[in-house]
């Protein structure tokens, strides 16, 4: 405040009475001017320092935190970080090799070393497990590293401990962990082990505090080697749901493999966008839900989803396991449609039972997060573990939205890829709310569609063997 009076003050001195001054006092002239310069000289420095220290005060770390990078609380976060995705991280991968069941990870040729823990199945199971091993191949191959994997020998906590123990033992500083089923090892492993990462992938809190027996999310805290990625499968499933209504479909049927959270969400995702959509244009939508109770299509699972397709049915959005199959199959006999989930289940499916049966996909943008996390953490960034991300349809920065739906979408004149893209805006500013419960026995609150139980009004009729042979049943 000083200074501005004092740059004020000298800024209103009048010429004429210091040209009279100094006539009046002419050996005094030279001494007045030198205390004048000295004192604007010295005003300016002030200012200077004060915007400068402004500035510095605005983009300095505080807390050991910089402003690219979330503040802590209880280690849990809802948003991700802004930094800038290099270009190009979202290409595909076909067409390199993928491990098979009696392969071994190469040699070491670089000190950069990732390796991938398989959850259920192997690496080339056309699926997730692919789809998160693809990213990481695809990223090491463009940044000269090393990736391991490793399949424990059975489906147990313990054999994915010794697994992931395998492969720090192997040097590897960073091991992608995905699905849930990873929760009580990284509780069990990461905390002793403080100098390797761990990337978990669709893991999200209360996994872990299930698996660390604590069940109050204010004395829960993410291990600071560890980052969890959640993904809002309700968000992707919503999308999917207003795109089948708002394309034209209004005899839908969602076919879940089993009463597991991340599938319901998915459900009851498609649900509320189906209601959304409907309240919008005034449809009249129908739809049937129903879990299979099983992970893998077979015969039954068809011959049920034919009895579907055969009472109206329009569009079956399968979830979970390898049940896509069986709609798929179900779907191609028909001559219907069917929406996938996880990934872009187009390319197999089109293969296998016909193109076009699979209108979209609900996805997880699985690579573009697996590569994304890989620059960070080889790229030096700071504080990167201790969280919990949940992603949904937010405009990060990102190539795509971290949940949405596929590239091969079948847009329509009534549904176009900008109505899709205006959509997921109005999710990103909170304009829609979806709700994220999963409880099998209550459904969400709809007000425009009618739901059963997708029990078949006439029995499924048996298909002769024959005509599953050669068609992908998952089996």
């Amino acid at each position: 405040m000083k200074d501005r009076k004092l740059l004020s003050a000298l800024s209103h001195v009048d010429p004429k009475l210091v040209e009279e001054a100094a006539d009046a006092t002419a050996p005094k002239r030279k001494a007045v001017g030198r205390v004048l310069k000295h004192a604007f000289v010295a005003c300016q420095i002030l200012v200077v320092g004060a915007l400068l220290f402004s500035f510095a005060q605005k983009y300095t770390d505080k807390g050991g935190y910089n402003s690219f990078d979330p503040q802590p609380t209880t280690g849990i976060t809802d948003t991700l970080p802004t930094d800038p995705i290099p270009t190009g991280t979202a290409e595909s991968t076909t067409g390199q090799p993928i491990p098979t069941e009696d392969a071994e990870p190469p040699e070491s040729t670089t000190s950069m070393k990732v390796a991938m823990i398989s959850c259920s199945g192997f690496f080339s199971d056309g699926g997730y497990n692919q789809t998160v091993y693809e990213a990481c191949q695809l990223w090491c191959d463009n940044n000269g590293a090393e990736l391991g994997y490793f399949k424990p020998t059975e489906e147990s906590t313990e054999a994915r401990i010794a697994s992931i123990e395998l492969a720090i033992e192997e040097g590897n500083q960073l091991i992608i962990l995905p699905r849930e089923i990873f929760a009580d090892a990284i509780v069990e492993i990461a905390e002793v082990n403080p100098d390797v990462f761990f990337l978990g992938l669709d893991v999200d809190e209360e996994d872990l505090q299930t698996a660390a027996d604590i069940h109050d999310i204010q004395n829960y805290i993410c291990p600071p080697n560890v980052l969890c990625v959640d993904f809002r499968e309700e968000i992707a499933g919503f999308l999917a749901g207003a795109y089948a209504v708002r394309t034209g479909y209004t005899k839908l049927g969602f076919l879940g493999s089993v009463e597991i959270p991340e599938v319901t969400r998915y459900g009851y995702g498609f649900l509320q966008g189906a209601d959304y959509a409907a309240g919008r244009i005034g449809a009249d939508v129908q739809i049937k839900f129903h879990y299979a109770n099983q992970l893998e299509s077979d015969e039954n699972l068809t011959a049920f989803v034919d009895t579907w397709y055969r009472e109206g049915t329009e569009v079956v959005f399968a979830c979970g396991g390898n049940i896509h199959n069986s709609v798929a199959e179900a779907a191609s006999n028909a001559g219907a449609k069917m929406i996938g989930a996880d990934f872009d289940q187009s390319y197999a499916i089109d293969n296998l039972y016909g193109e076009g049966i699979v209108l979209t996909s609900a996805i997880k943008s699985l690579s573009t997060i697996v590569e994304y996390y890989l620059d960070r953490y080889y790229g030096g960034s700071s504080d990167l573990g201790g969280w919990v991300l949940h992603l949904g349809a937010e405009f990060l920065g990102l190539p795509e939205t971290p949940v949405g739906l596929s590239e091969s979408t079948q847009w329509s004149e009534s549904f176009t890829e900008q109505d899709y893209y205006a959509l997921t805006v109005e999710l990103d500013h909170g304009g829609i709310f979806v709700s994220d419960d999963s409880d099998p026995d209550v459904f969400p609150v709809v007000e425009h569609i009618t739901i059963d139980d997708g029990t078949p009004d006439t029995p499924p009729v048996e298909q002769p063997t024959e005509s599953y042979e050669g068609q992908g049943s998952g089996k």
